[in-house]
């Protein structure tokens, strides 16, 4: 079944009651490494629930900011640029297919 993400309901419009002291948590936002994330804090115990799309972007930055690159630099006038970026997939392509436009 595909659901249409335009009409599906996000899990914090809803009330969310703290897994530890049973009460209402409140919506907050987090600032973690310049990301805002959307989280619900519990004001009694401190318990702090990140929201999953959120949280999953996050991560996604975080792979993608410690992976490796090696790239191919080019000067154009006075300046640098980068031509290629080159990563064990595109190395593959290019050995088995070649340059293909």
């Amino acid at each position: 079944m595909v659901y249409n993400q335009d009409k599906m309901a996000d899990i914090f419009d809803n009330t969310i009651l703290c897994k530890d002291c049973n009460k209402k948590m409140q919506k907050s936002q987090i600032l973690k490494n310049g990301f805002m994330l959307r989280a619900m804090i519990c004001d009694k115990c401190g318990e702090r629930l990140i929201h999953p799309v959120d949280n999953e972007n996050y991560n996604k930055f975080v792979n993608l900011r410690n992976k490796e690159f090696s790239v191919k630099m080019r000067l154009v006038g006075n300046s640098y640029a980068v031509s290629k970026i080159l990563t064990k997939w595109s190395d593959y392509v290019l050995k088995r297919w070649g340059n293909c436009p």
